[in-house]
């Protein structure tokens, strides 16, 4: 049964409307233009609740604010952060940055000091989709390279194309004027001579540590007849060390000779006074330890056991650093050791160049031989010694002014240079 208004009209045209229950099989529903506007109202009919069904929905939170549960359709919903205060930027911002009106007029820094952390987050940034393979983002910044990353030929190659332009172009620029192509001819071959005097420098740099190894003569030859009692390294001597031994002190009343003051006026020589060196006619003596009278009647005190002459122990001292062959003599009398040479020895020359790395030749009788540069060093040392003195003033003698290696009858033991002579002892 439905409950339905029927309206009737009686002869005289009045209309009544009484409610009656009309069965549902006798309800016909017609369909016409008044279809749409009856839809509409039963879709607002369908919205509208009372108020007692409004509050009967209203869930109370006692624990705390807000809503006790989500409801599913609100579930996994994205949130975005909104501040008033933010500025409405570019449409599609690529870089990030500030544009350049903004930095010329300060304008950033409000814009960055009002930011919201929510302008850092990617939930609108863009994404490739799957079917979208057609369609790439690219990124024109430039990305930094490390100094070791660079193709370092690949530069070296653009330097050099850069370069070969621009001496074109100069070289178009100065054809006009013979006299300017000339000197830079000119300039050019200079240039070229320096380059090559810079890179025969160079090869002499790097083959610094390459020394140049060559056989030389011994001093003595070693018969095959010989017996060999001991060998060592003379790189070992380095590492020796004899804690016993102190300092050297020199023997009373054992110093010989007078010596002249020093000139204190060469102190004072530069590159442009210079003074030419002069030679100096006087003796020197340099003799054997075997041959010194001061070390012979010394060796009659049964104290001292060891003797030598202060060449030869410089020569012990430098042995790991010599290059040409030298030799010395030892003589054992008793319990007393005396280090001796021989009289052809050379250990009394100075070397020249002899740890260089392009040594002396040994060239016969030229002037650069290691024999003859080692003459000239001695005399220029000799000459030098005695050109530094005050010959004229007065001089300072040892408690024995007289040398004792000077022969009473030698004709020139007046003329006797300014050498003083000690005898050190160590324990």
């Amino acid at each position: 049964m439905v409950d339905a208004d029927v309206a009737t009209e009686n002869a005289e045209g009045e209309v009544h409307t009484e409610n009656v229950e009309v069965p549902i099989e006798n309800v016909e529903i017609e369909s016409g233009n008044d279809s749409t506007e009856d839809e509409n109202n039963d879709f607002e009919n369908k919205w509208k609740m009372s108020l007692q069904e409004v509050v009967k929905k209203i869930v109370i939170n006692p624990n705390g604010w807000g809503p006790v549960s989500i409801p599913e359709s609100f579930r996994c919903l994205p949130y975005q952060a909104f501040d008033k205060s933010e500025r409405i930027s570019k449409i599609a911002d690529w870089t990030g940055q500030l544009s350049r009106e903004e930095r010329r007029y300060g304008q950033g820094r409000y814009a960055a000091a009002n930011a919201n952390a929510a302008a850092s987050t990617n939930q609108y940034a863009y994404y490739h989709e799957e079917e979208e393979t057609a369609f790439q983002l690219v990124d024109g910044a430039r990305t930094a390279k490390s100094a070791p990353t660079r193709n370092y030929r690949l530069r070296q190659l653009q330097l050099a194309r850069r370069q070969m332009q621009k001496d074109r172009e100069r070289q178009t620029q100065t054809q006009a004027s013979s006299k300017h192509a000339k000197n830079r001819e000119k300039d050019r071959h200079n240039q070229w001579r320096v380059f090559q005097k810079a890179f025969r420098q160079r090869q002499r740099y790097d083959r610094r540590g390459q020394k140049q190894v060559k056989s030389r003569l011994p001093s003595v030859m070693i018969k095959p007849e010989w017996e060999m009692l001991e060998e060592f390294d003379l790189a070992q001597l380095q590492k020796m060390n004899l804690p016993s031994v102190g300092d050297g002190e020199d023997i009373e009343n054992e110093r010989y000779g007078t010596l002249e003051y020093y000139e204190r006026s060469f102190d004072r020589i530069t590159g442009r006074n210079e003074v030419q060196l002069r030679r100096f006619f006087k003796s020197y003596y340099t003799i054997s330890t075997t041959d010194d009278p001061v070390i012979e009647r010394l060796a009659k005190n049964p104290h001292y056991t060891v003797f030598a002459t202060d060449v030869i122990i410089a020569t012990l001292m430098c042995c790991t650093r010599s290059v040409y062959p030298w030799d010395i003599v030892i003589h054992r009398i008793g319990n007393k050791l005396f280090f001796d040479k021989r009289s052809s020895s050379k250990i009394d020359f100075p070397t020249v160049s002899e740890t260089a790395i392009e040594p002396p030749q040994d060239e016969g009788n030229s002037i650069n031989s290691p024999h003859f540069l080692a003459l000239e060093a001695m005399f220029v040392n000799q000459n030098f010694k005695q050109q530094v003195l005050k010959s004229d003033d007065e001089k300072y003698a040892f408690e024995h002014p007289d040398v004792p290696f000077v022969d009473e009858n030698d004709p020139n033991k007046e003329n006797v240079a300014s050498i003083g002579y000690s005898d050190p002892m160590r324990a």
